[in-house]
């Protein structure tokens, strides 16, 4: 009885010893939008684990719509409304670089990072003609 019960006492301790929480981290958490200013236009900005990081000035309304992190890298793409025409363009770690220039009509809905290689899906139309495109940006 004696040895029984010093087996559930020393599973108990190793239990207790494997639950330590000393090197758990809890996931960081990342979500891409807008918000809107006192001047009513959207500002694109992106919120880590509730903190926001705003990306746009706020001049003209710019959406955040998705968002990639690679390590400390943090990829947002994104839609500016700069002309009469959507301007896709993608944030890294808060540089914006443009991949349209407002000639045309295009939008994008994901990003994502493999191998350095940013890849963005979306759409681009002119007149009444659509098609799908994708960008690579090495």
């Amino acid at each position: 009885m004696k040895t029984k019960s010093l087996f559930i006492l020393l599973i108990a301790f190793i239990a207790f010893i494997s639950c330590k929480k000393e090197n758990a981290k809890t996931p960081d958490v990342y979500i891409a939008g807008y918000q809107y200013n006192d001047n009513g236009h959207a500002v694109a900005k992106y919120w880590k684990n509730g903190i926001a990081v705003t990306l746009s000035d706020g001049t003209h309304d710019e959406l955040a719509i998705s968002i990639f992190v690679v390590g400390n890298d943090v990829y947002v793409l994104g839609v500016s409304y700069e002309s009469t025409k959507l301007i896709v363009k993608y944030w890294k770690n808060g540089v914006a670089t443009y991949l349209t220039d407002g000639t045309f009509r295009a939008y994008a809905d994901k990003i994502t990072v493999v191998n350095n290689n940013v890849y963005i899906s979306g759409s681009t139309s002119e007149g009444v003609n659509s098609k799908a495109v994708y960008w690579k940006m090495v």
